[in-house]
């Protein structure tokens, strides 16, 4: 079994290399090896109107 650390490392090393043009198979790609079907994802940033948190359960990239 592969360790988290370096699946982490991996998909940080994926998100990184990616071209500003990426396309849909790209993210479908990457979101097929990196996550189950039935994930949640969950972005936190800070906007100009304060924090904001969006959750999604079972990401499906079309």
């Amino acid at each position: 079994m592969v360790q988290p650390e370096y699946r982490i490392y991996e998909m940080n090393k994926r998100l990184q290399s990616r071209t500003e043009d990426s396309d849909n198979l790209w993210w479908d790609a990457f979101a097929t090896e990196f996550f189950e079907d039935d994930a949640t994802l969950t972005l936190s940033f800070c906007l100009e109107d304060g924090p904001k948190r969006y959750s999604k359960k079972a990401v499906y990239f079309l």
